[in-house]
């Protein structure tokens, strides 16, 4: 909502996630909301760290163009140099001012930005050479979104710096898509300030496109390297009164978390998104497929936390430890929107030994977004299948 004011709060080891000013319901021209952006765009703008809400889910920032500062965001989420960081802008203008477009590449990009900006679509492209290379990931491409939620358009426009920003996490866990996911992960650390804009209502992070033209100029290559709410469907009807040729394609990768390989967009690592205790995608509720010998021991129904879609596993609530659903009705988007928050809600029950998740498939209206919703658990459970045999959990071949 535009309404939507924001809390500061310091976290650091003495004042642990203190919050210091206003409600998340005044309106951002409130004295508190405006002491707060003011305090936030310095702390940016000298080298500091400054999580944020946006419509997908919390980015943690730093002033984009200032290296030390990014650098800073990955030691603070123990993040690896191969995963590159979405610098967020204001406008289409300011994403031109760190990009290299061919003239080809500049149509898509305005057509692109003009259908999706602002909003939750991250668009790749050759880095103008005043990006840091941490940025990057080395590879030359930098990810430029232009954010809808007002929060994070206030921050941007009193800081009046482009700010890098990965999700506000420690790198492999669960996304934030509230202040308090953030302050659970960042307790401790004195060089970060969050804003507090209510949840996000989005809940997974943004789509991201590459555009890169071939060589010789005949054609625009435009690659969806992350689902998100936006689908390809979405992508293509944009970009239908392009007057270059344009193929679109999705590229979906599966990359060891041990990579040293840089990568073009973040979201892909094998283990990412993922709970703090093991997790799992349920794949024969009847136990009829095959199980593994594996080294770990098979865990009990007891022993586990779920987390449903559709009530496909709700045959097992009274066995299981503890039980959610992200949608009994089986809505795709509303259980994209409780995603993050039902996988830190399954993490922390007591006694819990793994998160047992659905598949999830979707109609031919919904699949774009099924697939979407099914890469992030894929990478929660670090692509790990299970059975369930006599109330017995065990991995599936």
């Amino acid at each position: 909502p535009s309404d939507r004011g924001a809390i500061i709060s310091h976290a650091s080891p003495a004042l642990m996630a203190r919050y210091l000013a206003c409600s998340a319901t005044l309106p951002l021209a409130a004295k508190e909301s405006v002491q707060a952006l003011t305090a936030a765009a310095s702390h940016l703008r000298s080298g500091g760290l400054v999580a944020f809400p946006t419509e997908t889910v919390y980015g943690l920032g730093a002033h984009a163009l200032d290296e030390t500062a990014v650098l800073s965001i990955f030691a603070t989420k123990k993040r690896p140099l191969s995963d590159p960081v979405i610098v967020h802008v204001l406008a289409g203008e300011d994403a031109l001012a760190l990009a290299q477009l061919t003239d080809g590449e500049r149509e898509v990009f305005d057509l692109l930005a003009k259908r999706f900006w602002p909003g939750p679509l991250t668009i790749v492209a050759r880095a103008a050479p005043n990006v840091p290379k941490c940025v990057t990931a080395g590879t030359g491409f930098a990810g430029l979104r232009a954010p809808r939620h007002p929060v994070a358009r206030a921050l941007l426009e009193t800081s009046q710096l482009p700010i890098a920003a990965p999700s506000a996490n420690l790198f492999g866990h669960v996304s934030p898509t509230t202040a308090q996911h953030v302050l659970d992960d960042f307790k401790t650390c004195n060089n970060v300030l969050v804003l507090d804009g209510g949840a996000s209502d989005v809940g997974i992070e943004s789509t991201v496109v590459k555009v890169c033209e071939r060589s010789g100029g005949s054609h625009v290559d435009v690659h969806v390297l992350r689902r998100g709410i936006i689908t390809p469907t979405d992508i293509a009807d944009s970009l239908r009164a392009s007057i270059v040729d344009v193929a679109l394609a999705s590229h979906q990768r599966i990359v060891q978390n041990d990579t040293t390989e840089g990568q073009h967009a973040p979201g892909q690592m094998l283990t990412h998104y993922a709970p703090n205790i093991p997790a799992f995608i349920v794949d024969d509720c009847a136990g009829n497929a095959p199980a593994t010998q594996d080294q770990r021991a098979p865990v009990t129904l007891p022993a586990c936390a779920i987390l449903d879609f559709g009530g496909q596993l709700s045959q097992y609530r009274s066995e299981a430890l503890w039980y959610s659903d992200l949608s009994p009705e089986g809505d795709i988007v509303v259980a994209i929107r409780a995603l993050y928050a039902g996988l830190r809600a399954a993490e922390v029950v007591p006694r819990a030994e793994a998160v047992l998740l659905p598949r999830v498939a979707g109609t031919a209206d919904t699949r774009e977004h099924a697939e979407a919703l099914h890469d992030r658990l894929y990478r929660a459970a670090s692509g790990l299948h299970c059975t369930i045999d006599q109330y017995t959990v065990r991995l599936s071949s």
